[in-house]
């Protein structure tokens, strides 16, 4: 599930994410939320940060065979909620820096 182009006050809830990234490992995350800024040229607001604000992802089955993250939350996005959630790290890849539950990356804005 990608929350992205500004797709704010999103809701994934009570879901079942699994066999993610069957083609490139590296890249099957379950939730990601926002662009990396890299992206934000095609996924930002005018060029901008990609604001995919308030998304919350509440009580979710995540794994097994997600081979990425299970929640990736990009640069940009503020005020989300992770609760709730089940993870199942079996099949996590290592690939593309693929080694964590959740990664959250940090705004200067």
């Amino acid at each position: 599930m990608h929350f992205r182009r500004s797709s704010a006050d999103g809701v994934i809830q009570n879901s079942r994410i699994t066999h993610t990234g069957l083609v490139q490992p590296g890249y099957g995350e379950a939730v990601y939320i926002g662009s990396a800024g890299s992206n934000w040229g095609c996924h930002g607001n005018s060029g901008g940060a990609d604001r995919s604000d308030r998304v919350k992802v509440l009580n979710n089955q995540l794994g097994p065979q997600v081979t990425a993250e299970h929640v990736d939350v990009k640069e940009g996005t503020f005020d989300g909620v992770i609760r709730g959630n089940t993870f199942n790290g079996t099949g996590l890849s290592g690939q593309n820096s693929a080694d964590s539950w959740i990664d959250a990356r940090a705004s200067a804005t």
